[in-house]
């Protein structure tokens, strides 16, 4: 059984909801506790997790400096492990709810693997940044400029992710709502054809 097919199968809502549970409390840990602590290590420059359009050669050495050696442990020991474990339960979470969403429509459920894309970018991300901060100061431009590579994609990839939920989403709450109109009855997003979802627009419009 390849993974695609592993993802249908198992795909819950228990599991996406558990996932999702989990993925924001360690959200919430960084963004409330150890990002805020690294950056005050740096008299509040930017950490390279939150930089979504990347940085320069210039800024990423000067963030290693401005941190020193204390900020760059606190950074390394308490930030990364943390940033280890949410991308694994982002990128499970959100392919288990695509697979969920669009099981009845094989072609959108290929979109399973946009989260697994992500969080394998966050992981690259991730390590050469953990690099930088073992390395500091021997760090070279190229080193820096795959991180931030990194960053951008992790940042785009996951952007693209939570629209394509949104809209998924709200084009199957506009179909369930017109299929109550009818009549109809339709209780579960995932059980609905992903295939009408994106076709409604043109039955009416020939009607």
């Amino acid at each position: 059984m390849n993974l695609y097919r592993w993802f249908l199968k198992c795909a819950s809502w228990p599991k996406v909801i558990v996932l999702l549970v989990a993925s924001n409390v360690i959200y919430f840990i960084m963004i409330r506790v150890t990002i805020p602590n690294v950056s005050n290590m740096a008299e509040g420059m930017k950490v390279f997790d939150l930089m979504p359009l990347g940085y320069d050669v210039d800024y990423a050495m000067k963030l290693l400096e401005a941190l020193g050696e204390e900020g760059r442990n606190i950074y390394l020991l308490q930030q990364i492990p943390l940033d280890l474990v949410y991308p694994g339960l982002l990128g499970l979470s959100g392919a288990f709810l695509i697979a969920r969403m669009t099981r009845n429509h094989n072609k959108m459920s290929l979109a399973l693997f946009i989260p697994l894309i992500a969080a394998t970018f966050d992981y690259l991300e991730n390590m050469l940044v953990a690099y930088m901060l073992v390395r500091y100061p021997d760090v070279n431009a190229l080193t820096i400029k795959s991180s931030s590579f990194f960053t951008m994609g992790k940042s785009l990839i996951t952007t693209i992710f939570f629209l394509f939920v949104i809209l998924y989403l709200v084009a199957a709450l506009i179909i369930s709502i017109k299929h109550k109109l009818k009549g109809e009855e339709n209780t579960d997003i995932g059980d609905m054809n992903g295939k009408e979802i994106f076709t409604s627009r043109e039955e009416e419009n020939s009607n």
